[in-house]
Formats: structure tokens, sequence, C-alpha cells
């Protein structure tokens, strides 16, 4: 078994920790496929399609390295933008599963696929008030996703010791060969390299994952004919028609993908991936919260109280850190549901513990009691651990203090309240209890003082999804003001969408006043 603190080491990144880095990575992208509504597999797929592609091209070690690391954060975005996503598409997951496999600039095609696949089982009603919002603000909205994606991708690779070559790739992935893309209208050869193969590799893949069989050569082909010139490079959709088709095929079948992979990346790593101590639970952690604006730092919150409560257990604080990964499997409208939850969706909400638990019970990822942690928090029995009491009430704790669609925060005398009436009453394990109630109040550290508190105030509503009229409203300030301080707190932190500030507020502790 590999090094149990591949997610959270305090020494420098050795060749032995960054392979343990890759394992917890590997496994990791697997939400990172529930959360984009992708088959487990797909990003890992992608990756060694990319690979093989660089290879068979003739690059560098130094560009293939590039390609294969660009190749596996392509959708580590995909969280960002699935609010917006929820609101103008209904679920997020169904709607990625649709339009995946469609051109861009096919309008007609996606048109029919919304008319006649998104949502069929919605009321008529809520559909034609969707297609008609589509058609009117349908631009803005690919502008955000394009922009969300790209950025939010670059802030968190970036925090997992990406290289600027990998960065520079993920700011182009919605760019386009004809220059319809964004977010900056890149042109033909403009768009990175690394960009090309990685486009060129997420068609390929996507057809994989939608077809009942592997795709067959001349499907491969098919499909790249048609987006050659437009979308994709047509040089290198040439190089897969000539020489590079046989090996980019049999790359979507090789099994085991997991075992072929993981080593490869290993030996490509060097400067393409230096991960900071510590990074990858905190990273998945804001990763997994950034799918809806009611848990930004929801996670970050469970394992600073646990950290107090068990200072000792750094086992416990990763499964903290973690403990909702599996809750991006679950689309936003049903997280957003104003009321109580029905049958059916309160099955799927709490599937999410166990969901967490089989995405990180892989080898490699870290010790095995932060998957049984992660699947027991939601009341699955602590037995004689009680490191799952306290996480069970942590998460509680925390989220009482948070707004819900269906109830605003408590306060903490209410939420101190709540947690003693549930020892009382046995709902509640009243060791945990006792352990935390005392940590409740205060111990949080001050934010740094990169923002006023003014523009902290916005930047935080407008990080939750509140349009500045919502947020002019809730402050009682003009809505000019409140664009003002929104430029001026994304200038100093160097960010330019909602996913961006939602992403740095957590990072940087910028959520609370």
């Amino acid at each position: 078994m590999t090094d149990p603190d591949a997610l959270a080491s305090n020494s420098a990144p050795s060749p032995a920790s960054r392979t343990d880095a890759l394992e917890a990575l590997a496994a990791l992208s697997l939400a990172i496929d529930l959360a984009n509504g992708a088959p487990e597999g797909t990003a890992l797929r992608g990756t060694l399609v990319a690979l093989e592609l660089a290879e068979d091209l003739g690059l560098s070690r130094e560009v293939s390295g590039a390609t294969a690391f660009a190749a596996l954060f392509r959708y580590l975005g995909c969280t960002s933008y699935a609010f917006e996503e929820a609101r103008a598409l209904g679920d997020e997951h169904e709607a990625a599963r649709i339009l995946a496999p469609l051109d861009k600039a096919d309008a007609v095609g996606i048109a029919r696929a919304i008319a006649t696949s998104l949502g069929a089982k919605d009321p008529w009603q809520a559909r034609v008030a969707r297609g008609i919002s589509l058609a009117v603000h349908g631009e803005a909205f690919r502008s955000g996703y394009e922009a969300s994606h790209c950025e939010a991708a670059v802030l968190l690779a970036e925090r997992l010791g990406a290289s600027p070559a990998v960065c520079e790739a993920l700011a182009a992935l919605h760019e386009r060969w004809d220059g319809t893309g964004g977010p900056g209208k890149l042109r033909g050869e403009a768009l990175p390299l690394v960009t090309r193969i990685v486009q060129v590799a997420r068609e390929v893949t996507v057809l994989t994952a939608v077809s009942s069989a592997p795709p067959a050569r001349a499907d491969v082909l098919r499909l790249l004919d048609a987006r050659a010139g437009g979308q994709l490079d047509p040089a290198l959709v040439a190089h897969v028609r000539g020489d590079g088709a046989a090996r980019l095929v049999a790359a979507l079948t090789v099994e085991p993908l997991w075992e072929t992979l993981v080593p490869r990346l290993a030996e490509l790593a060097g400067a393409w991936l230096m991960p900071r101590p510590g990074e990858i639970a905190e990273v998945f952690a804001d990763f997994a919260d950034a799918k809806c604006p009611i848990f930004l730092g929801h996670s970050r919150a469970v394992a600073a109280l646990v950290a107090r409560a068990r200072p000792e257990d750094a086992t416990l604080q990763r499964a903290a850190l973690l403990h909702d990964l599996g809750r991006v499997a679950i689309p936003n409208r049903i997280w957003m549901t104003p009321g109580p939850l029905d049958r059916i969706a309160r099955s799927r909400v709490d599937l999410h513990a166990a969901i967490g638990a089989r995405l990180l019970a892989h080898e490699g990822i870290s010790d095995r009691s932060v998957a049984r942690r992660i699947g027991a928090h939601h009341g699955g029995g602590g037995g004689a651990d009680a490191g799952i009491e306290i996480l069970q009430v942590a998460d509680i704790a925390v989220a009482l203090g948070e707004a819900r669609p269906q109830r605003p925060a408590f306060t903490d005398a209410a939420r101190i309240d709540f947690l003693r009436s549930g020892a009382r009453d046995g709902t509640l394990p009243a060791a945990a209890v006792a352990t935390l109630v005392p940590l409740l109040a205060g111990g949080s550290r001050p934010p740094p003082a990169i923002l006023t508190p003014q523009e902290r105030t916005v930047l935080a509503l407008v990080a939750r999804g509140l349009s500045n009229k919502e947020v002019a409203n809730s402050l009682g300030i003009s809505a000019r003001t409140v664009q003002s301080h929104t430029i001026h707190a994304y200038d100093k932190l160097g960010i330019r969408t909602r996913a961006g500030a939602a992403l740095r507020a957590m990072e940087l502790g910028l959520l609370t006043p």
C-alpha cells in the first residue's frame, strides 16, 4: 500500500510521493466524471487517448507530459457552473450527457436535443420556459459556461501544482480552431498545441462514453472529419486519418485502464505536477463544495472543527475535508429544493456518503479508514471509532449554521440547543456533542486583509450566486455600488467569474464577514 499521507503530507514532494499523489488524483478523477454526468473512467480514458496522440505525433517528453496532465484536469472546472446550468437546463447531469456529444456550432441539433430529450419528464410549461430562456440568453449562458470552466480549471490545477504549460492549455479548453469559441476567441494555431490535442482526445472519448460498444475506426474518423476546421485542428485530424488512427482507437479499449495509465503519468510527472503538501484534499473539498453555492466552504469548516476537536487525528481531518465528495453525483435541482424532499430524492441524497466512500476506497489514495469514516458519517454507526461520531456531529453543526433553501441559518445558540437536544434524546452521540459544543463559538481565523470589509461582504454574496440587484437589495446599497465592489474584488483576486470568486473565497477564507 502506498503512503497513507498522499492526501496530506508535511514534506516536499518526492518521486514516491508524486506517485502517491497520482494515485489519489486518479481515484478522485472518478468524482470529476460523476460531477460531469459521465461514466466513471472517462477522464482517465481521455488522458490516455491524449497521451497516445501526443506521443504518436513525436512530440517531446515535455509536451507529452503537459498534454497528459491537461487532459487529466480537463473537467476540473465542471462543478463551477453547475448552479447556472441547473437554473437554465434543469438537471445539469442529464444536460451534460445529452449535449456533450454535440458540436456547439450545430444549433439545430442542440435545439432538437433540448426540445425532445432534455427534461423529458418535466412539465411542458417548464420545458417551454426553459427553451424561451435559452433562446434569449443562450449566448450569455454559453460565454459564462466557457469562462467559468476555464478559470476554475486553472485555479484548481495551479493549486495541484500543474505547470504553466498545463494551465495555459486549460485556459483555452473551449476555444475553437475557427475562432468562435471562448473565452478569448482564439483562432487556429493561436490555440496552444496541447489544447488542440486534448480537444481531439475529448471528442473521441465522449463518443466512446455514449456508445454501447467501443467505436470503430470509421466512427472515430467520421466524427473528427465533421469537426475538422471548425472545432478541431484539421492537421491533427489529418494525422489521425493517416498514421494515428490505429494507436488512438486502441487507446479507447486498453484495459486495465488505471494500471496502464498511472505508471505512465508517474514517469512523466516531473515538473508538470508538483502538488503542494496537503493540497489535494483541499482542492477536492472545494471542487465538491463549488457545485452548489449553499455548500461553499462547508467541507473546510467541518475539517477545521474536527481539527480543533481531534488535532492528533490527521486521517479524520482528511475524511472531514472529503466527507461530501460524493455530493457531486447528485443534481443541484435536488439540493436546491425549497421544501421537503420526496422519497426518491431523499434516497438519492442519502447515497452521497456511500458514493464518496467508494470513490476514496482505492488502493493508494489514503488510509482505508478515510473511506470507512466517510461512508459512516451520516449515522452509519461509529462502533469503536469515536472519530466517526465526531465527524457526524461536526457535519451537522456546520450545516445548521448555513442557510438552506428550506430554512435560514441557525444562530450559534439555536444550533447548540439542537445538538444538546439530540444528545439528550439519543439521536446524536452525546460524547461527540459534548466535545464539539464548546468549540462552536469563535475559534475561526480572521480573513486575510486582501479585500475591504465591504468588498468581502459583496464577494461572499456574489460567490453564492446572487445577482447584483439581489446583493444590492440584501445590503441596502445601489446595484452600481455592488458592481464597483465586485470589480475591485475581482481585480485584487485575479479572477473574472462567479466561479473564480467562489473558489478564491473558499481558499482564502473570505466567505464570512
